[in-house]
Formats: C-alpha cells, sequence, structure tokens
C-alpha cells in the first residue's frame, strides 16, 4: 500500500483545503497543529478489541510503522483526516471528531471504495457513459454522471430532551449517492427532524491523493522528491 510522512499529508492538505496548486506555501503552524492534537487524541484514546466492536483508530489502522513524524499514512488515512479537519471547521469539538470517525472509519472505508469505483473529476463536468452504472443529473439539456457522495449527520446539543443520551450524542450519519439521492432526503425534513449538516466528501479525496503524490518529502529538514514512500 502506497504511504506518506506526515510532513507530505500536512502539505497535501494544506494544498487541498487552500486551492492553490501546485505551490500552496508551506503550512502555517496552526494549521499542523489542529493535524497534531487530532493525531494526539487518536491514539491516546483506548481501542475495543476488534471482535467485541466497530470502533477504530480514526486516522490509522494501528499498524503503521515509524514514530512521531516519521509515522506512515495511507491515502484513506489522509482522507479521514481531511474529514476531521472540516467537521472541525463546522464547529465540532476535537474529541467529538476523534469520536466520531473512530467509530465511523469502516463505513467510510467503504464509501473510499466507492470513490474509487466512480471517481469525481473537480472543477469538470462527466458524460453519463464515461462513468456507467453512476448516478446522474440534467443540466442544460445534457445527462451528466454525478459521482458525489453526500453525509448526512446530526449533533445533538440539547440532549436534556431525550432520555438518558450519550455524551457526545451524534446521530448515525448516513450516505447518499449524488445530488438526486440527497435532494430526495433533504425534502423529508419536517418539524421532528428539521436540521441536519451536509457534507461531501468524494471530491476531496480525488484532491487530496492527486496532492499527496506532489508533495515533497523532508529528510532530516531538507526536502526531497514527492511521493517518498
Amino acid at each position: 500500500m502506497e504511504t506518506f510522512k506526515r510532513n507530505q499529508v500536512e502539505w497535501a492538505l494544506w494544498s487541498s483545503f487552500v486551492h492553490r496548486p501546485p505551490n500552496p506555501g508551506e503550512p502555517p503552524q496552526v494549521f499542523r497543529t489542529r493535524i497534531k492534537r487530532l493525531l494526539d487524541l487518536d491514539r491516546a484514546t483506548p481501542i475495543p478489541p476488534r471482535s467485541n466492536s466497530l470502533q477504530r483508530h480514526a486516522f490509522s489502522e494501528g499498524h503503521s510503522e515509524g514514530h512521531g513524524r516519521d509515522v506512515s499514512f495511507s491515502v484513506f488515512d489522509a482522507v479521514c483526516l481531511a474529514i476531521g479537519l472540516d467537521l472541525l471547521d463546522t464547529g465540532f469539538k476535537q474529541s467529538e471528531v476523534v469520536f466520531l470517525l473512530q467509530h465511523l472509519r469502516l463505513q467510510l472505508g467503504e464509501q473510499y471504495e466507492r470513490m474509487q469505483l466512480y471517481p469525481p473529476a473537480p472543477r469538470k463536468y462527466i458524460a453519463a457513459e464515461d462513468l456507467p452504472g453512476c448516478p446522474t443529473y440534467e443540466m442544460n439539456g445534457l445527462t451528466l454522471a454525478d459521482p458525489r457522495i453526500f453525509m448526512t449527520l446530526n449533533k445533538v446539543e440539547l440532549r436534556e430532551i431525550y432520555t438518558n443520551p450519550p455524551n457526545p450524542m451524534i446521530l448515525q450519519p448516513r450516505f447518499y449517492y449524488g445530488i438526486e439521492q440527497l435532494t430526495k432526503e433533504l425534502d423529508r425534513l419536517n418539524y421532528s427532524e428539521r436540521k441536519v449538516l451536509v457534507m461531501e466528501i468524494a471530491e476531496i479525496s480525488v484532491l487530496l491523493e492527486s496532492d499527496l503524490r506532489q508533495a515533497p518529502l523532508v529528510r532530516r529538514g531538507r526536502p526531497s522528491l514527492a511521493g517518498g514512500r
């Protein structure tokens, strides 16, 4: 499996978030610190035996080689980090992000496999015939493929309205393929369930994978060629 060092992951995440390829500049320390805190919290959280729980480490399989900044990450690990940063940006606490992604990693892995089958093309339109079997949508008389994957979730702050609620309380995330499937789901919102957070998770995975392969590898303070393994 292709892997990347932490400095490459930081660089690629920064590039994907600021949308300034191929020279996004070095990520600022505050951005690196956000990543470090998520990783540290994830590794510090005890994981139950796999036979008894769906819980995993959020950002690694738990057997990565190396220590500290020398730990290796897969593309999928980096995608989980990108989703974690998006959740931070929406107002989730670091502990909530780690809690959610530890329990969601297996499901995200299934979605990542679908992304490989129906890869999006950010900033481009894809003809339906180029991705047979993929959901479609209509635009200006054309039928276009829609490989986007939308995740919806809901974090409950008013836990007092429930009986014996967990803490944190995050309702089970759901996944929808293409804008039409998402629209049908949102149309069901009513007085009893009237809010939901929507995240698109497929396009960032494509951008991030591309940026990872361009990311400089720093060894002993010196940059090397991209794509170090």
